[in-house]
């Protein structure tokens, strides 16, 4: 394949790639929902062949993704070989499956893990991401990659329900340690 020809430049900067589509919340407004269908079997070696197409395209900043990228059974070996050809990574998560031992383990291949938190209030949170006692293993684990050292984005992705909580939440963001605050808004369905 030429990515010469055409509008396509012969660089990209930045690409995300989504390793899984499971998850283990149901959020209000995932996008994964309406890829249900889409098959989840690539192997380890057709993800090293992702990442050395990457690399043939310059890609120097690398995000894994999901679903939720920590379901993978092979999200370590992926975050390795990207590690080695490309560089410390960028993940995204929901947080709830960081253990403290998990951001050791990851720590020295990225560069900072986004964690999704959608209000202050526990049971909006829980509610908007579609599981009882989301919000608490979240937190758990956003103080958990803090602790391992690592740099944490907050990311909370707001709509109506939630406009009120992202003030409160990037001040309670801060006094955790965590050193991003990003936010998104989309229309909830």
């Amino acid at each position: 394949m030429n990515l010469n020809k055409g509008n396509i430049k012969d660089r990209i900067d930045f690409c995300q790639i989504d390793i899984t589509k499971y998850c283990n919340l149901k959020c209000i407004f995932c996008r994964q929902q309406n890829e249900k269908d889409i098959p989840d079997d690539m192997s380890i070696s057709e993800w090293f062949d992702v990442i050395d197409q990457l690399i043939d395209m310059k890609c120097t900043r690398l995000s894994i993704a999901g679903g939720e990228p920590l379901l993978s059974p092979i999200f370590i070996k992926i975050l390795k070989y990207a590690n080695e050809k490309i560089g410390k990574a960028s993940i995204l998560s929901n947080g709830t499956l960081l253990t403290f031992k998990k951001a050791k383990e990851i720590a020295p291949f990225i560069n900072n893990i986004q964690i999704s938190v959608d209000a202050l209030d526990p049971s909006l949170h829980d509610k908007i991401r579609g599981q009882r006692g989301a919000w608490n293993k979240t937190i758990t684990g956003v103080k958990n990659a803090v602790k391992a050292g690592i740099s944490v984005g907050m990311r909370i992705t707001i709509f109506e329900e939630n406009v009120n909580e992202a003030i409160p939440l990037m001040h309670y963001a801060n006094s955790l340690g965590v050193t991003a605050f990003l936010a998104r808004s989309v229309k909830a369905k």
